[in-house]
């Protein structure tokens, strides 16, 4: 069997950028082509950018045997899904943000930009990392009802919501090993 790396696309999460710590730590790796690229909050305007940036990295990587896996967090986990599904491919979930439209008020994001964004939805293909305590999105109830559904979540000791350190090195080795 051939050696396959994998192709990653990234996406972060609100307030995050193209160069955080996690697509850092994924671009290190000798396993992994990794993509990130900086998310418009208005969904509208960052579909159509994340649909060109992803078919550019799928061209730029054409000739390479590699498995195209999508990664986000929070918010970047509710776009590696949606994405996950128009490409047909696997995405792995780090505490997704499971209803943007109403997280997002909090933040002082405009009430037409959050009516945009729907409610998340799981899919048995993904791999789901949450924190045992986040402090940002209560999703107890949402994450327990899907491990009790048999979707393939874990629940990370010692991690809250930004998920940094030996909580992502976790989702690192899942990469690698699946």
């Amino acid at each position: 069997m051939e050696y396959m790396k994998k192709l990653i696309i990234y996406f972060h999460g609100y307030g995050s950028s193209q160069n955080s710590d996690k697509a850092t730590r994924l671009r290190q790796d000798v396993d992994f082509n990794v993509y990130a690229f900086n998310i418009d909050i208005d969904p509208d305007v960052a579909k159509k950018h994340l649909i060109d940036c992803i078919d550019m990295a799928l061209i730029d990587d054409l000739e390479a045997p590699e498995e195209l896996v999508f990664v986000g967090t929070s918010l970047g986990a509710w776009w590696a899904s949606k994405m996950a599904a128009l490409y047909d491919c696997k995405a792995v979930l780090i505490n997704p943000s499971v209803d943007p439209a109403n997280s997002l008020l909090k933040y002082g994001v405009p009430k037409e930009i959050c009516d945009k964004y729907s409610t998340f939805a799981p899919a048995l293909t993904h791999k789901y990392f949450f924190a045992e305590t986040d402090e940002v999105i209560n999703n107890v109830f949402f994450r327990d009802t899907l491990k009790d559904v048999g979707f393939d979540v874990e629940i990370v000791k010692d991690s809250d919501h930004s998920f940094r350190g030996d909580p992502f090195e976790k989702v690192v080795k899942y990469l690698k090993t699946f």
